[in-house]
């Protein structure tokens, strides 16, 4: 059996992702970037005060997706 490079499973909640990560832990987040805009996102996660080029928590991803969703989007994100 090959080796894997993966030495745990990769906790979404506390982790941290860099975008080439996500089509691979989280494919929906992911596709929403792309949609929108990869340099939109990144200027939204830096408004946020984050490093856009580092690698975020899942709730940065989705908390800077939401700023360029509707309401409506955001009430659907949360159940």
């Amino acid at each position: 059996m090959p080796a894997s490079n993966l030495d745990r499973i990769p906790d979404p909640l506390t982790d941290k992702f860099s975008l080439h990560e996500l089509p691979r832990i989280a494919p929906w987040v992911y596709d929403e970037i792309t949609a929108i805009g990869v340099d939109e996102v990144e200027h939204t996660i830096a408004d946020m005060g984050e490093n856009p080029d580092a690698p975020q928590r899942m709730q940065t991803w989705v908390a800077a997706l939401s700023q360029h969703h509707s309401d409506f989007w955001g009430a659907l994100a949360q159940g």
